[in-house]
């Protein structure tokens, strides 16, 4: 076993999710049963390491429906972005809540898929990893693009008002310093998000290495649901 967490009473090796060791049956970390959502906001921000820690240990893997519906509109709005700069119409948002609810179940399954093949690479490679904690630590690593909904869309909304998925004017030529530098922030918050995935899956696996590969891998598959949604949901 590569992530083992070793018994203080016995030595023996337990997976590293494990509340009382398998050998002797003492307890090898404090029980958490539900997961507190501010303070998990709070760590995200100063801690994530013990962020994380915390969602792979919990019984309970909470709010993750909430988090990934929030993503999922914030992501419904990136991908009207993307085709608004990447055609030559303005996107159809007509359909926007459906579209958003698209999202989510694409956003929920691929989630589910990659959470259930990197449990048996991961098996196969000598890390024992459940497949819930994948799936979790993955949904939070997506937190800043609700921050990003909740702060940063509501100021470009107050900022270009009905023009900010508009080709004609661009918000990028009625108020331009303003909008590269908004647009600059968005970039950091993906950044934010990619680099809350590796420290997940760090704290998921113990290893650097493996972590940032399935990280980037995962990111991956995530800008292309992004691309895929940008050209089918909004003509």
């Amino acid at each position: 076993m590569k992530n083992p967490k070793v018994c203080n009473s016995c030595g023996a090796e337990n997976p590293s999710y494990q509340l009382t060791c398998i050998s002797c049956k003492s307890y090898l970390r404090e029980r958490i049963v539900n997961l507190d959502l501010w303070d998990l906001l709070g760590l995200m921000l100063h801690s994530p390491s013990e962020a994380f820690r915390l969602i792979i240990n919990a019984e309970h893997k909470n709010f993750i429906f909430f988090i990934l519906l929030f993503v999922s509109i914030k992501f419904t709005i990136n991908s009207a972005f993307l085709f608004l700069y990447t055609h030559t119409i303005d996107p159809a948002l007509n359909n926007f809540f459906l579209n958003a609810l698209i999202l989510f179940f694409a956003l929920s399954v691929l989630l589910f898929l990659f959470s259930f093949a990197a449990k048996f690479i991961y098996f196969y490679g000598g890390w024992a990893v459940r497949m819930r904690d994948t799936f979790s630590v993955l949904t939070y690593s997506f937190v800043p693009h609700i921050y990003a909904l909740a702060f940063l869309f509501v100021i470009e909304l107050i900022v270009f008002g009905g023009i900010i998925f508009s080709r004609n004017p661009s918000p990028f030529l009625f108020k331009s310093t303003l909008a590269y530098t908004l647009a600059a922030f968005e970039a950091l918050i993906v950044l934010w998000s990619v680099l809350l995935s590796f420290i997940g899956l760090t704290a998921l696996l113990k290893n650097k290495l493996n972590a940032i590969i399935s990280g980037l891998i995962f990111n991956l598959l995530i800008i292309l649901l992004l691309i895929f949604s940008s050209t089918y949901l909004f003509n």
